[in-house]
């Protein structure tokens, strides 16, 4: 690894210092002086040549010094060609070129062909052009980067940070004040505990451009605070055939090579799913504790199969491969463009996390007692297969697109703690088995066709999406000995009756699925003025949105218990884990009997039904663009479950929301606006957020039970941004937000719940809270500012986020002795992101080195005299190096997280209002390593 290292360096060394001379110009209509987008320019003799972007402007660089002839091409222009064009060492000859019409006689020229919406100067455009405040990044920007998914994409995007390697915190606001588009559709939540959308599963390979809406606007979703997050995949082609194919391998320190645990495996879960082997067996009663016959139990419990033990081997290299193969074809006004990928990966973490709880802090002996001290080994392996499979039709203006996206994870995530819980007084070692499969599928058919000689615009998409989410036989067992030393044997915790984080098998299932329809009619209504000879219009749009959602959710928790308590072999429970639940163990007599602890609260149906419709105008006038409108948004929620007794409960959610937003912007100049924009959001509880049903975590020690009783939260929203664009892919952006909540939904704790450290939460609707902050982008190339040749190919992105939220705690929360002063939960005080890009195209090679950092934040609110916990922040860089050569194939090498910070949780526990490693309470700390890849890469393309 070192010698590829010092080879990739050397080879940059010797090519960074090329000398670099060119052509810059300018491309215009003859006639009217505009510029010309799209205009082919090439250097005859070479293989050079460049594209006119949105001012008109091309760059041709890496030409020797010398005499040439440029020639221009342009449909529905003539081809002009310029000769005697010299170029001097290090130094950019500029040539302007005006086109001429091409002549025709009595014939109507059409231009069939698709706008390319995946290049920076695309997205850019996308984001000056908007009527609302949106953040994004194109394909092509992803590409330099080593971002695997969408996750990584995101926290590259100005106010975006990540939670969990895949949940998307927009503005520093917990995931739940997202909405997630995928293809203009609402995303499923693959998520049984939480209203988020896995951003994990979304390959970088298949994304088109990732946009973050920040501000509202009658055509977007309702539902959102922080950002509504539309992820657009890939469809047409830019060539007849493409192909791009990326074979890796990763080494991550700490793991790869070094002792790895693994548990039970099936024979699929190299696809990322489950066989069967994990399965209940199929004669499995609905509920052991309706089995009254002994020899019954028995049978079932030797049914179950012994699979406590662990294997231990080398945790081997990581495997990444992806195909993504294009095909595009035309005949006359029809085109038609199909993009199919398919990627694999199977990785490997192992770490250990230091984990820690403690009590209130003494004042008088500046300290907390300790609660329980634990070092947790991890060991995860995930295995995952993704599929896109996306056609795009258009005939003249009409177009109809099917795009479809499935991906399937599996991930074997087996923990091994060891130490000590000084207030129940015992050593201790505990040990889970878990595998959690995940299944996403979405399909997407939409249509934009032209109406009434092209004054209106109809689109419309039908899409359907379904989840599958299932813990298969998660095993846990608690061994204890006393820390006073009177018994220096580990036993195996056996409860009188099932209670299965003891000594047990939990079993959980999700479904989800979800069918939408939307349709939207936009229409001109009069010319408001002329700008570069383009006449612009004022419109109207409307549209309608339905959405019906349907989940069914269930857990079995299976335990053990003893057979007999009379006779009951009691040395059985100083058993190892590979013989403590033998087959010879589960008896009627002196061994152990399986048993149920499932309730009614741990199965529950939920639906809900949205409806939505809007109108709209859009008004431009001079430098003056008015937008706004009004949404009428219906939710209607419903959940059947039962409490802990089994008495039938529902929960009942139906309001009718009216959601007015307005958007204003003033384009100084043609490349610097302001806009503001103001509007009203809605957020609404989730389906496991009203559901009675508790689950212990067992990684954190919690309790965690759903509340029927929350309610929905309002937002105000108001922003106001600067932005500049030098040129098609250069911005510099300054923004200010304000964010009104009322209700806002928050983890509340639970008084009287747990014991030994354990503590339980459930939501509830605080009274009120204010998140308010300024955001700054900047995209900048060197190559205006420098002529040094290294210099000009270097490209600098940088954003930064500031941030203040408060919240106002209701009644009921401040009775129980909670924290009135604190940041909503989540809420980072600010987020930085910067990235420097070297390309030099003549070379083959891309450089690309990311910095990421955000502060820190609540992510566990606090309880009576014990203090909220703290992320604190950690330095994060990325490096990635990529050479490609002449016959389409290339080499990337890449460094995730170079420094390997520790992930630290902390407690202000002496109230002093900040936070220190060294004189705070350390609940949580681990690192997970720094990541090496290597990839082969192929790209073939036929024009």
């Amino acid at each position: 690894m070192r010698i590829l290292i010092v080879a990739l360096f050397a080879l940059i060394q010797t090519t960074l210092w090329s000398q670099n001379s060119g052509i810059t110009g300018k491309v215009v209509d003859a006639k009217t002086g505009e510029d010309i987008i799209g205009a082919v320019v090439t250097v005859q003799g070479t293989t050079s040549g460049g594209v006119s972007d949105v001012f008109g402007e091309f760059k041709i660089g890496s030409l020797s010094a010398g005499t040439y002839t440029i020639e221009c091409k342009m449909t529905s222009y003539q081809t002009k060609a310029i000769n005697g064009v010299v170029v001097k060492d290090n130094q950019f000859t500029t040539v302007s070129i005006a086109l001429d019409e091409e002549a025709f006689e009595g014939q109507t020229i059409e231009i069939v062909d698709f706008v390319k919406t995946n290049t920076e100067t695309a997205v850019l455009i996308e984001m000056k052009e908007a009527k609302s405040v949106v953040s994004g990044m194109s394909n092509a920007q992803i590409a330099k980067s080593q971002d695997r998914n969408a996750s990584e994409v995101a926290r590259r995007i100005p106010g975006v940070t990540i939670v969990d390697n895949r949940f998307v915190m927009v503005r520093g606001l917990s995931e739940r004040y997202n909405a997630v588009l995928l293809n203009g559709t609402l995303a499923p939540s693959l998520e049984s505990d939480a209203k988020s959308f896995s951003f994990d599963v979304i390959p970088s390979q298949a994304i088109d451009r990732f946009l973050i809406y920040k501000s509202p606007a009658p055509d977007l979703p309702g539902e959102f605070a922080g950002g509504a997050i539309q992820v657009y995949t890939r469809n047409y082609p830019d060539a007849r055939m493409t192909l791009d194919v990326s074979i890796g391998t990763g080494y991550r320190n700490g793991t790869t090579g070094k002792d790895f645990k693994t548990s039970v495996n099936s024979g699929t879960d190299w696809l990322g799913y489950d066989d069967g082997s994990r399965a209940l067996p199929d004669d499995f009663p609905t509920n052991v504790r309706e089995v009254q016959d002994a020899n019954e139990l028995q049978r079932l419990g030797k049914s179950l199969p012994n699979t406590w033990q662990y294997n231990e081997d080398k945790a081997p290299l990581d495997t990444r491969v992806s195909t993504l193969i294009g095909n595009r074809w035309k005949n006359g006004n029809l085109i038609v463009g199909n993009y199919t990928g398919i990627n694999y990966s199977q990785t490997y973490t192992r770490y250990i996390s230091e984990r820690n709880d403690y009590n209130v802090y003494d004042e008088i002996t500046q300290s907390s007692d300790t609660v329980f001290a634990y070092n947790d080994e991890m060991n995860q392996k995930n295995n995952n297969v993704g599929l896109m499979h996306n056609w795009g039709m258009r005939y003249k203006d009409h177009s109809i697109e099917w795009n479809n996206f499935m991906n399937q994870n599996g991930q074997q995530s087996n923990t091994y703690r060891e130490g000590k819980a000084f207030e129940e007084g015992n050593f201790r070692k505990e040990y889970s088995f878990r595998y959690t499969q995940r299944l996403i599928f979405a399909t997407q058919l939409t249509g934009t066709h032209p109406v009434l000689g092209n004054k209106g615009k109809l689109n419309w998409t039908l899409g359907y999406s379904t989840t599958r989410k299932q813990d298969p036989d998660w095993r846990r067992i608690r061994y204890t000995k006393p820390l006073d030393g009177s018994d220096d044997q580990y036993h195996a915790y056996v409860p009188f009756s099932a209670q299965p984080f003891f000594l047990g098998r939990l079993f959980m299932n999700l479904k989800e699925e979800v069918r939408t329809y939307a349709g939207n009619y936009e229409h001109k209504l009069f010319k408001t003025d002329q700008k570069k000879d383009q006449d612009r219009f004022a419109t109207i749009k409307v549209g309608t949105y339905f959405e019906n959602k349907d989940r069914v959710f269930s857990s079995r928790n299976i335990g053990y218990a003893p057979a007999s308590i009379f006779q009951f072999d009691y040395s059985l429970d100083t058993l190892g884990l590979g013989d403590i639940l033998n087959e010879n163990n589960i008896n009627t007599t002196n061994g152990f009997r399986i048993d149920e602890d499932t309730r009614g609260a741990d199965t529950y149906h939920s639906s809900s039904n949205l409806w939505a419709n809007y109108a709209m105008v859009v008004i431009p006038f001079k430098a003056f663009t008015f937008s706004g409108g009004i949404r009428f948004e219906r939710y209607n929620q419903r959940l059947n479950s039962a409490d802990i007794t089994g008495v039938p409960l529902q929960a009942n959610l139906d309001s009718t929301f009216a959601l007015p937003s307005a958007n204003i912007s003033y384009q100084f100049t043609e490349k610097t606006l302001i806009r503001a924009a103001y509007g009203k959001t809605v957020n609404k509880p989730e389906f496991r957020e009203m559901a009675p049903f508790s689950f212990y975590d067992f990684e954190n020690n919690f309790i965690v039970s759903g509340n029927p009783n929350v309610q929905f939260c309002t937002v105000k929203n108001a922003d106001l941004r600067l932005e500049h664009y030098p040129n098609p892919k250069e911005l510099l952006s300054f923004g200010v937000f304000y964010k009104e909540f009322k209700s806002p939904i928050e983890q509340y704790f639970v008084p009287g719940v747990g014991s030994g450290g354990t503590r339980s939460f459930s939501p509830g609707n605080a009274l009120s809270a204010l998140s308010y902050g300024i955001e700054i982008d900047l995209r900048k190339s060197l190559a205006d500012i420098t002529s040094i040749p290294v210099l000009n190919k270097i490209a600098l992105v940088a954003n930064a986020s500031l941030i203040k939220s408060d919240i106002k705690l209701s009644p009921e929360g401040l009775e129980t002795g909670l924290n009135p002063n604190r940041t909503m939960v989540g809420q980072s005080p600010y987020i930085v992101n910067a990235g420097v890009y070297y390309e030099n195209d003549s070379l083959g090679l891309q450089i690309s080195a990311l910095y990421n950092i955000i502060g820190p934040r609540v992510v566990i609110v606090g309880i009576p005299d014990v203090p909220e916990v703290y992320e604190m922040p950690r330095s994060l860089v990325d490096v990635a190096i990529t050479k490609n050569f002449k016959n389409g194939f290339g080499v990337r090498f890449g460094v995730q997280d170079i420094f390997n910070q520790y992930n630290t949780f902390l407690q202000d526990a002496n109230a002093d209002g900040k936070l220190s490693r060294s004189s705070d309470q350390i609940l949580q700390q681990y690192r997970k390593g720094s990541y090496y890849t290597l990839s082969l890469i192929y790209k073939f393309k036929k024009n």
